[in-house]
């Protein structure tokens, strides 16, 4: 699996750190030629002759499924992964398993240049022949995140392929997923209003750079509709609306104390109420973000209104906190108890792991006397295993989209440890492993992003996370926010 020995070392398989800029997708390859993938399609189907020949729905589920984690897994033939994720996206989609063909378009899009919103959006229509409430929900849920990406790329000539999908079996017999899905495209079309209009205005930026109209204009819609504040602020400095203009400048210059951070916050979620929906939420949401870093410095009512607003964006926004606990006696490896944690609100948190339920409390100063911060030990060049790695700015970051970039962290842990890692995806796709050693033993904790995918501890008596026999694995209920810092503890303790 890695090419470098790791004696008790930490490392991080971070495709989820991925920047989201333009430059890594215009490095990846194109698909396999026709003549290519017609070679390893003759593999995968003498390979799985007999799965092939069961025609029986409940077999084509489990087929797909099994073929995504082939396709995953597979890293040494690019042509043969291609292959593997395109057919389970296929029969996936036949079948009426939006998670898994989602989940296999996803894995095509780390390693191929391909219109991704395009072929999520042809592999829907397929799903939506299958007529349940279940794959009504799914279609609905999918089809809100590629909105969300038309909007990122302003690719708005793909909404009718969206409202479209309202019309198929799946979602006529679910009025009120097609109802929700109708808004969201109705609303969506009054941003692609304001697209064009902030399109007009960028281009009178380029004659006119200081035009307070136009870096209105642009400024509202970068930083209110598509949510892009480095960009869109900056604009808004320049502005001809006196208070957006002094907002900015504040969230720009970065407030250096708590009464700052505070004022800044109150002042865009005072903006943001005069919004419309589409701008409140985000708006609103990007308060929030500023509100966050208040709130432990705050106390009473100032506290308790600053976690209401914190709560009420992220849910309007559809952000939800998602506890993930992986509790489980295992030999060989000498862990026990490991427990990981994944939220977007770092502050004590509730949930559910299988039927047991679980409170992880916020780790206080003694839990952290004796942390250490492994950034600065990490060389990008000498410690990468693979993938373009970055820690200037003080975090981690990889700007390596292909397969499954990894870095070493030159540490070595006591006997026993805890490992906590932040973390922020730019799209809700990519996976998180965390691999680590005791005793000898390599093992991972693996953290998948979306919606029906597996996530646990792997390979910890070499059984992997998608058997059976794992007792920390399950399937993940939600996707986890992109655009959110979320927070993993792994605790290793000695049997």
């Amino acid at each position: 699996m890695l090419n470098r020995k790791l004696p008790s070392r930490i490392v991080l398989c971070a495709s989820l750190l991925l920047s989201s800029g333009a430059g890594a997708a215009s490095k990846l390859p194109a698909p396999p030629t026709t003549a290519a993938q017609a070679e390893a399609e003759k593999l995968v189907k003498d390979v799985y002759r007999d799965e092939f020949a069961r025609s029986a729905k409940p077999d084509q589920l489990a087929f797909a499924q099994k073929l995504f984690e082939e396709g995953r897994q597979t890293t040494s033939d690019a042509v043969v992964r291609f292959v593997l994720l395109r057919t389970a996206r296929d029969i996936a989609s036949d079948a009426g398993d939006v998670e898994t063909a989602m989940s296999a378009i996803d894995t095509i899009a780390e390693g191929f240049a391909v219109e991704s919103v395009d072929m999520k959006l042809a592999s829907l229509g397929r799903c939506g022949k299958t007529a349940s409430a279940a794959t009504a929900e799914s279609i609905a849920s999918a089809a809100n995140g590629d909105i969300d990406n038309i909007i990122a790329n302003d690719q708005y000539a793909a909404l009718n392929r969206v409202a479209a999908l309202t019309e198929t079996p799946a979602l006529r017999t679910a009025a009120s997923f097609s109802v929700t899905l109708r808004s969201r495209v109705t609303e969506t079309r009054t941003i692609a209003v304001q697209f064009e209009k902030s399109k007009a205005a960028l281009e009178k930026l380029k004659s006119d750079p200081a035009n307070p109209e136009a870096n209105l204009t642009a400024g509202r819609y970068i930083c209110f509709l598509k949510g892009d504040w480095n960009a869109g602020l900056p604009l808004l400095t320049k502005s001809s609306d006196a208070n957006l203009k002094k907002q900015a400048l504040a969230d720009l210059a970065i407030p250096a104390d708590l009464i700052g951070v505070k004022t800044l916050a109150d002042g865009w979620w005072t903006v943001a109420d005069a919004l419309e929906p589409a701008a409140r939420r985000q708006v609103h949401l990007h308060a929030s973000e500023w509100y966050a870093k208040a709130v432990d410095g705050l106390d009473g009512l100032q506290k308790t209104l600053a976690e209401k607003r914190i709560a009420e964006a992220r849910r309007a926004a559809g952000i939800t906190t998602v506890t993930v606990v992986a509790d489980a006696s295992t030999t060989g490896s000498g862990v026990r108890g490991s427990q990981t944690t994944t939220t977007d609100t770092g502050s004590g948190t509730t949930g559910t792991a299988g039927a047991a339920t679980v409170t992880v409390p916020r780790p206080g100063p003694a839990a952290n006397k004796h942390a250490r911060n492994l950034i600065p030990l990490i060389d990008p060049v000498r410690d990468a295993l693979y993938g373009e790695w970055d820690t200037s700015k003080g975090v981690l970051s990889c700007s390596t989209s292909n397969f499954a970039p990894k870095v070493e962290v030159p540490f070595e842990p006591a006997d026993e440890y805890d490992v906590r890692v932040e973390w922020m995806q730019p799209q809700t796709r990519h996976s998180l492993f965390i691999l680590l050693t005791k005793d000898g033993s390599q093992f991972a904790f693996v953290i998948e992003p979306m919606k029906g995918l597996y996530t646990g501890l792997d390979a910890v008596d070499q059984v992997p996370r998608t058997d059976a026999a794992n007792p920390t694995v399950f399937r993940m209920k939600e996707d986890i926010a992109p655009g959110v810092k979320h927070t993993a503890i792994v605790q290793l303790r000695n049997d």
